[in-house]
């Protein structure tokens, strides 16, 4: 078994990869543990293995589509949410035009 090298510049990438690849870990055993608390994957009880892998996929497979659908409702959310704050400035920009007086555009409505 070899000694690691003394040199920061030879230990620095290595540390870096270790770091990355316990991240990885973590993040694989977390969704595992998800799997068992959330979608009972700890509880396949099946006699056949054919039957208890159908099963192991099928809780896999759920777990992506919840979180492609968290996705999903993220995305429109905030379409929904950017296309308010834009339909609420444009309100408030024709409002400022339409005002009569000529002071300083702010975001609360001129009053003629």
């Amino acid at each position: 078994m070899d000694r690691p090298a003394q040199d920061e510049a030879l230990q620095a990438p290595l540390k870096r990869q270790a770091w990355e690849d316990e991240a990885i870990c973590v993040a694989i055993e977390g969704k595992f543990g998800q799997a068992k608390r959330r979608f009972s994957l700890g509880r396949v009880m099946a006699k056949r293995a054919q039957t208890a892998q159908t099963a192991i996929a099928i809780t896999i497979l759920v777990l992506n589509l919840e979180r492609w659908l968290r996705c999903l409702l993220a995305f429109l959310l905030g379409l929904v949410t950017l296309t308010l704050v834009r339909f609420e400035l444009m309100n408030v920009l024709q409002q400022c035009l339409n005002c009569r007086s000529r002071q300083p555009v702010s975001l609360r409505p001129c009053h003629a």
